[in-house]
């Protein structure tokens, strides 16, 4: 992963491409931002997934098209895996936060992401910035963060690993 590089959540990826969301306008920007600094935005397989579900559910699948044609003509973007170890993970870390009401997906996104240390830099639109000394990059989390924290954690654990 690079400086410029985004990773995604199915809110901000959705949010982008329909313009009726109320977070539309923010991640829209933060996403535009990112590839026109040539940065990539990082996406786990069941995010694509789960943001493809949502676009039917809430529009249909013009929609769900929309994001399909932004992924196969765009070179801007890169998918990790969620292998079986990775699935392993997350059905522990589901069946422990059973208290929380995350997503399976959420719980695979916060296993592959647990090994790498994002540290909280500030609010803006929204959402949060945060920034991971290791691999260099700052990420902007949409506001659907708040729909787990009540209050942005000033540091978030991940982990990395492409396929």
């Amino acid at each position: 992963m690079a400086t410029n590089d985004l990773f995604m959540d199915s809110s901000g990826f959705y949010a982008a491409l329909d313009a009726r969301d109320s977070s539309h306008q923010a991640a829209a920007v933060e996403i535009t931002k990112a590839v026109k600094s040539g940065g990539k935005l990082i996406f786990t397989d069941y995010i694509i997934t789960e943001s493809l579900n949502l676009a039917v559910a809430r529009r249909g699948h013009h929609v769900a098209g929309r994001m399909l044609d932004f992924l196969e003509e765009s070179n801007a973007w890169n998918r990790i895996s969620v292998d079986a170890a990775f699935f392993d993970e997350a059905v522990l870390y589901f069946r422990k936060h059973r208290d929380k009401n995350f997503s399976f997906t959420d719980c695979t996104s916060f296993v592959v992401m647990k090994s790498l240390c994002l540290t909280r830099l500030r609010k803006e639109d929204g959402g949060n910035w945060y920034h991971c000394a290791d691999l260099k990059i700052d990420g902007w989390l949409c506001p659907a963060l708040h729909k787990y924290f009540k209050t942005a954690p000033a540091s978030l654990y991940v982990k990395v690993q492409g396929s």
